[in-house]
């Protein structure tokens, strides 16, 4: 199981602080098998749309929303363009940066986080009296609450795989860079097969090799003519 809880908390005209549980939410993880930084994320999406409806329910101004979780993973991803990340971490990274302001997350140790009794689960009868469920984590009565640090993951993982081939003006000009062994044949069968693997990638991999040779010397041929010939190209398209 994974889950969030939402604490509300009060500072009076004496400052005396005050934090209470005001609702939780909890899942059963799916049975296809998930990754333990996917659950988390999961959770912390879980946490922002339960944070959405205590807000619209207690119809209350807040000062500050708050949102906290115990995955530095989580937290790395959402310092990250969701376009650079596999398809399940893009859609819930980016419903949590439309939804919230990123940098009001901050990292809560596992020791610390009551929502983490809801992944371990507990008996009713030891709940009822658990302090640390209904009041939340020790830090929230002080008066003013400091952010630990926090050094964030350097090999995040769910990253996307992606090669690049660099296009101007839709001409490949990286052949020039390829070592050809002065042997036309083979630059023209090198440059086919990476414009066979750029087709390939984009899933429009039909047409014969012989097809991809013929494309890799049009590029040649017309990237040398725009290289020695510019003027004249220039003054044949007036």
């Amino acid at each position: 199981a994974y889950g969030a809880a939402v604490y509300v908390r009060s500072i009076d005209e004496w400052g005396n602080v005050e934090s209470k549980l005001a609702a939780s939410k909890s899942r059963v993880a799916p049975i296809k098998i998930v990754t333990l930084p996917r659950l988390e994320l999961c959770a912390s999406v879980l946490l922002v749309e339960l944070m959405k409806v205590v807000k619209e329910s207690l119809k209350i101004e807040f000062n500050a929303l708050y949102f906290h979780t115990d995955s530095t993973i989580v937290l790395s991803w959402l310092k990250l363009d969701p376009a650079n990340l596999q398809i399940f971490v893009s859609n819930r990274v980016r419903f949590i940066q439309s939804n919230t302001n990123v940098a009001n997350w901050r990292h809560v140790r596992s020791e610390k986080n009551p929502a983490d009794l809801i992944s371990r689960g507990m008996l009713g009868k030891e709940l009822v009296n658990n302090k640390f469920w209904f009041e939340g984590p020790k830090f929230l009565k002080q008066r003013i609450i400091h952010e630990p640090s926090l050094n964030l993951v350097r090999d995040i993982p769910e990253l996307k795989k992606s090669a690049k081939v660099l296009l101007v003006q839709e001409r490949i000009v990286f052949w020039k860079a390829i070592d050809h062994k002065n042997n036309f044949n083979f630059l023209q069968n090198v440059l086919a097969y990476v414009l066979k693997f750029i087709s390939k990638t984009r899933k429009r991999d039909t047409k014969p090799f012989i097809v991809y040779k013929k494309e890799a010397l049009t590029i040649i041929v017309k990237d040398i003519q725009g290289s020695h010939f510019s003027e004249e190209i220039k003054l044949h398209k007036k």
